[in-house]
């Protein structure tokens, strides 16, 4: 009987020991059926080994997970026409860390090695690790919404094809803020939804990089229906074609980053009905231009700067229907062609052709014709040194607006346009003296206080504040004060112009100080009850006596 307990424990120990470790929605996996099993429960993964994916498991997630790959390694190398490692669906989302490092999902079947795939209601995150791949790397469906791809660190790798396929219907989200992505393939990232503004891609940090010689569509093929916007420290390249093909009616913006390519084509290539607008950034091709357009495409250049091949143009326009403006940044070669008529192009110290804009510095007054023209190079914030420094009397020169009134930030202001700046004027505050009547008064009189102001501008009002004991006396705003009690009393003045009201300037105090009044003419009494007092008493004595003289009468 002992023998037969003791076999049932030792069974029963085995069993629990290729159970996955469940606890309060976390698991530590092993191998590939737990691993499935976990992924699909949903809460918190994690590998304790490494191990081989060797049949199709057909993983799919509908509910949030976060997976730790602690440093180990997941080898699926079964491999069929569209099977993907994990597909997230409706209501799921899976989030990679690494908290060991080197650890790695791989998909490393030859001719079918597909990763992560999101349908409608998914979200993917990478903070971590490394998805490897033969095939599509991490892929958007076709008919996909409202789904989310956020990459912050890691890398993603795809020998033979995009590392990213970003596709949809609707309110596609792809944010790109670190890591590496890196293809071999025809391109690496494709871009495409055949409804308008469906997907939006910001990549405003980490690298995508397209090292296949032989790639077709270089770093991002963009086709239709969407937004990209390039910032930041984003950095994206080709050794294939253009870095980013701008096609149809895809919106390019690039406001910062590095775009390049080292192959024979230039590093932005917008055709169709592409539109790119440029900002800033910096823009290089090794052995084309920078930026070619052709058919219907639209190339907006304010900022930035573009570098071509010696002997290359910076921008390249094929054909005659394309629409090119430049109205900013800095060139390997002359633009003036795509500039308007009221900016000037010229060369900078290094050689590299800019445009400068005209700032015109008025002090608003057509009699002075005081006006002061700086030219500065557009997409650049004006030296505060070169702005004149205008005066008016009465008041003082506290900053610059535009001709709509908006304030001017000196500082941080950029300058893309020709502009005209307005002086904006700080009504100078005003003197003023107190006085008082008399230094000291007896209780029941009173002292009289008087401000007496004063300003360079002969038609300002004044406005008056006055102060008991640095407490505001409510309702008295003349610049006169009557004053019955003792106190330490000031006075506050504010100029106006009638539009503009300056800052108050407070007077010195003056102390007021009351006598108490007493009986005793030799101690400074009041002697004016005397004679009413003496009146009193002789009427007292009158009355007396004819009380007395009424009584002898009767008797």
């Amino acid at each position: 009987m002992k023998k037969k307990i003791l076999a049932c424990v030792a069974a029963l120990c085995l069993v629990l020991a290729v159970i996955p470790a469940f606890a309060e929605g976390s698991a530590v996996v092993s191998d590939a059926d737990n691993f499935k099993q976990a992924l699909e429960a949903g809460g918190d993964v994690e590998l304790g080994a490494g191990f081989e994916i060797d049949s199709k498991l057909g993983i799919t997630i509908t509910k949030p997970v976060t997976l730790d790959l602690k440093g180990f390694t997941v080898n699926e190398t079964y491999g069929e026409m569209n099977n993907f490692i994990i597909t997230i669906k409706e209501g799921g989302s899976l989030t990679i860390n690494d908290t060991v490092g080197e650890g790695k999902i791989v998909a490393g079947h030859a001719s079918y090695g597909y990763g992560i795939q999101l349908f409608s209601g998914a979200t993917f995150i990478l903070n971590g690790g490394t998805i490897q791949t033969t095939q599509e790397s991490i892929d958007i469906y076709d008919s996909a919404a409202n789904v989310k791809v956020e990459i912050n660190g890691g890398k993603v790798i795809s020998s033979d094809d995009n590392v990213l396929g970003v596709r949809g219907s609707s309110n596609v989200s792809v944010d790109i803020k670190g890591g590496e992505l890196v293809s071999g393939g025809r391109t690496g990232m494709y871009v495409s939804s055949y409804q308008e503004g469906a997907i939006t891609v910001n990549m405003s940090g980490g690298s995508l990089v397209q090292t296949s010689e032989g790639g077709m569509s270089g770093a991002i093929q963009a086709y239709k229906g969407a937004v990209i916007n390039i910032s930041g420290t984003a950095s994206v390249s080709s050794n294939s074609s253009a870095a980013i093909n701008v096609q149809e009616n895809v919106q390019l913006n690039v406001s910062g980053g590095s775009i390049s390519s080292n192959s024979r084509s230039e590093a932005i290539s917008v055709e169709g009905q592409g539109e790119l607008n440029i900002t800033g950034g910096e823009i290089t091709s090794a052995n084309n231009s920078a930026v070619s357009a052709e058919e219907d495409a639209s190339v907006t250049v304010s900022g930035g700067k573009l570098i071509g091949r010696e002997g290359a143009d910076a921008i390249k326009k094929d054909g005659d229907t394309a629409s090119i403006t430049v109205k900013g940044g800095s060139f390997s070669s002359d633009v003036s062609e795509y500039v308007p008529d009221d900016l000037e192009v010229d060369v900078d110290d290094d050689g590299n052709f800019v445009i400068y804009v005209k700032v015109t510095f008025s002090d608003g007054d057509e009699a002075t014709d005081n006006d002061t023209v700086i030219s500065v190079i557009s997409g650049q914030k004006i030296d505060a040194a070169q702005a004149p420094a205008f005066e008016k009397a009465g008041y003082t020169l506290s900053g610059w607006q535009t001709a709509d009134g908006t304030a001017w930030d000196m500082q941080n202001g950029i300058v893309s346009e020709n502009i005209t700046l307005l002086p904006v004027w700080t009504l100078d505050a005003p003197s003023v003296t107190l006085t008082a009547d008399k230094s000291s008064a007896k209780e029941g009189e009173s002292i009289i206080l008087t401000a007496e102001a004063s300003h360079e501008l002969q038609n300002a009002t004044f406005a008056y504040a006055w102060y008991k004991d640095g407490a505001l006396i409510e309702g008295q705003t003349g610049n006169t004060l009557t004053v019955t009690e003792k106190g330490s009393y000031s006075v506050k003045v504010s100029a106006s112009d009638g539009n503009i009201t300056s800052a108050q300037t407070e007077s010195e105090a003056i102390a007021c100080a009351f006598t108490p009044v007493t009986d005793d003419p030799d101690n400074g009494g009041d002697c004016s009850m005397i004679l009413p007092i003496a009146v009193l008493a002789a009427m007292l004595a009158v009355l007396a006596g004819a009380a007395v003289y009424a009584k002898k009468k009767r008797i």
